[in-house]
């Protein structure tokens, strides 16, 4: 896809890391900036890396790309999918799944060899990236300059699900438990729906037949794009997401079925119980090992974090953190009536 700034291009990526997987993503450049006849070496150029939220892949920037890199002087901006998101590979049957946030971690850091940005980046994340990002700035803060947040947070632990359960009221499913003390029956669920997830697998593997794939087709883009805005009034708080943003995200995140018929071309096994969660001390360091400055922009009616998991956060960062309320929902940078007041404020900061 093109930018439809005439001054901008963007071009698909794809990296390979050491363990085999490839990290698609999408490089967005001046055209002054981009070629060999360049003024400044590549070397030289301001970088900034953007991670995605849960379930989202790398077009949740669609907007908020062009808009920086227009308005900055030799600048490279590279948004990556995550594994088992939009382009990327899918881990294997017998690696750790996505949802050990700290595995993540180790993908991007692996990107960053590839892109040869060992030297320096600003970092920024939305939702699941904004967790990503707080990880990696504590893990590797030689290399992260400033630290944006998108309406996401730190590391999620028990202690944030007690919270939402008081503060917010959330309906629990039936049969679970309260989130507190469950550490090893949560472990306990994950080994079993990760077994039958495998099992499953291997033996559409094995059959070799299509037809026995039982993955959720959607009629065509459009109503995958309805379920992905259903998918956001859902979530709690006041969250929407708009048809732009959502046509944008969903096209890169399915696969043609049987035309016209798509279904997603995610990991199914994002669904399973997080395998690993941090204590609230555990989050604490993360927070405190940050040397960077960092912006979080929080949407007015986007995600509901309690508020005393959030003072706690800003008070351990101190004068390194920045809190800024935005109009919009949990997507406001991807949104077309929102996104230019969040590119205004990262330009600001």
């Amino acid at each position: 896809m093109m930018s439809h700034n005439k001054d901008l291009t963007v071009e698909e990526i794809t990296l390979e890391c050491s363990e085999g997987i490839t990290i698609a993503g999408q490089r967005w450049t001046k055209k002054s900036n981009s070629g060999p006849s360049s003024s400044e070496a590549p070397h030289r150029r301001r970088r900034i890396l953007c991670f995605h939220g849960f379930l989202d892949n790398c077009r949740t920037f669609h907007l908020l790309a062009p808009y920086l890199v227009s308005r900055l002087d030799n600048v490279e901006l590279v948004a990556l999918d995550f594994p088992g998101h939009g382009l990327s590979s899918h881990k294997s049957l017998d690696s750790p799944p996505m949802m050990v946030i700290n595995e993540t971690c180790y993908h991007m850091r692996d990107a960053c060899r590839s892109l040869q940005w060992e030297d320096g980046f600003i970092l920024i994340g939305h939702s699941l990236g904004a967790i990503i990002s707080v990880i990696y700035a504590a893990s590797f803060p030689e290399q992260v300059q400033d630290l944006v947040l998108l309406d996401g947070y730190g590391p999620d632990n028990y202690d944030i699900f007690e919270m939402y359960m008081k503060e917010f009221k959330f309906r629990q499913k039936p049969g679970s438990s309260k989130p507190k003390g469950v550490v090893a029956e949560r472990l306990r669920r994950h080994v079993q729906q990760r077994y039958d997830s495998n099992v499953k697998a291997n033996s559409m593997l094995q059959n070799n037949n299509n037809k026995q794939k039982k993955k959720r087709t959607y009629s065509s883009i459009y109503t995958a794009v309805q379920a992905r805005m259903r998918t956001a009034e859902l979530s709690p708080g006041r969250q929407w997401i708009s048809m732009a943003a959502a046509l944008e995200l969903v096209r890169r995140a399915v696969t043609l079925d049987e035309y016209p018929r798509v279904r997603f071309r995610h990991d199914p096994r994002f669904n399973l119980p997080p395998l690993q969660l941090n204590s609230i001390e555990q989050v604490d360091v993360y927070w405190s090992q940050i040397q960077t400055k960092t912006l979080w922009l929080r949407a007015i009616d986007g995600w509901p974090f309690p508020t005393a998991f959030t003072e706690r956060a800003e008070a351990v960062l101190g004068n390194l953190g920045i809190v800024k309320y935005l109009p919009g929902s949990h997507h406001f940078h991807a949104d077309p009536e929102t996104a230019d007041e969040v590119g205004h404020a990262v330009l600001q900061y």
